[in-house]
């Protein structure tokens, strides 16, 4: 598994048939993955159903990354500010406070506690 594959895949209801295509080039030696989660969802709800789900918390790059790899697919309009965006400081820490990234002034120290966070 990974929350950025390099495969995607289909199956046929009919016959059980599984077809795996790779999405980007895989080097020789290099592993072939797939995800078990819903890509284009943030990493908090993807690491909830994969825990519920599959039995595992995924640590992945995407989910390592408090930007999700740049698509800040998780961070939400800063409340105070409204210029900034309230992201996760620690994305693999369930009890992590979040935080505004907006760090010229306008902002300092807009932190939420992740209980708060019910998305």
């Amino acid at each position: 598994h990974d929350c950025v594959p390099n495969t995607n895949h289909t199956d046929e209801e009919t016959n059980y048939k599984l077809t795996v295509r790779a999405s980007t080039r895989i080097s020789q030696g290099h592993p072939i993955t797939l995800s078990y989660a819903y890509t284009l969802q943030n990493s908090l709800k993807r690491r909830e159903h994969l825990l519920e789900n599959k039995f595992f918390e995924c640590h992945c790059k995407r989910c390592s990354d408090p930007t999700e790899l740049g698509t800040y697919s998780g961070a939400l309009i800063c409340p105070k500010c409204k210029t900034g965006l309230v992201l996760c400081d620690k994305p693999l820490d369930a009890e992590s406070s979040w935080s505004c990234n907006n760090l010229q002034g306008h902002c300092p120290g807009y932190s939420i506690a992740a209980r708060s966070m019910k998305l």
